[in-house]
């Protein structure tokens, strides 16, 4: 019983061994962000892209892929995905890059890719929060994934005002009650309106 045991033991230890050694490691490098022209921020690996108020962002890095020498992957290509919030279907970036068999060198075997430059809109996201990575495929299809960078945005200002419009008779000058319900007013902040009709 106890050489069956060991005998396990020891299937179990090559198994897990050969099953860590033949993984495609996938690393997005050197992520850059520039919100609406604002400087541009350097994010931390599998950090936060935070969009704050900003519209549209301007996104750009490379992607490493790492694999032992003798692993063979075939033709495989890279894609980078969104997704709106964490349990929302992903979304493609833009085309995949393929990644030809001839590009993998060295020992540990190495593939670069070119910076991938994007954008991404803040409506595309919601507020709770969205993720970026990118996933390499080998030509028989298996997948790795790299590690997932959140993306954050803040809620902007808003205001409804009831009713939206009146009319008023020529010459009229009884006075006239608009209700404005401001949101997401960031705390500490001071607000002001200002009215004005052309005349009649």
């Amino acid at each position: 019983m106890i050489q069956k045991i060991k005998i396990f033991t020891i299937i179990a230890f090559i198994m897990t061994s050969l099953n860590s050694y033949s993984q495609v490691q996938v690393q997005i490098e050197l992520l850059q962000y520039t919100n609406n022209g604002q400087p541009t921020v350097n994010a931390s690996t599998c950090g936060t892209i935070a969009l704050g108020t900003s519209t549209t962002t301007s996104i750009n890095f490379g992607i490493k892929l790492t694999k032992p020498f003798n692993q063979a992957v075939g033709t495989g290509n890279v894609k980078v995905f969104t997704k709106k919030s964490y349990s929302d279907p992903e979304l493609l970036v833009q085309a995949p890059i393929t990644i030809q068999s001839f590009q993998w060198g060295g020992n540990p075997s190495i593939a670069n890719t070119s910076t991938f430059p994007f954008s991404i809109n803040s409506a595309n996201f919601n507020v709770s929060g969205g993720t970026l990575y990118a996933v390499y495929t080998s030509e028989s299809n298996v997948a790795y994934s790299s590690c997932t960078y959140a993306i954050t945005k803040a809620l902007l200002p808003t205001f409804t005002l009831s009713p939206t419009s009146t009319s008023i008779v020529c010459g009229d000058t009884s006075s006239r009650t608009f209700t404005v319900t401001p949101t997401n007013i960031p705390s500490g902040a001071s607000l002001s309106y200002s009215w004005n009709t052309p005349g009649w």
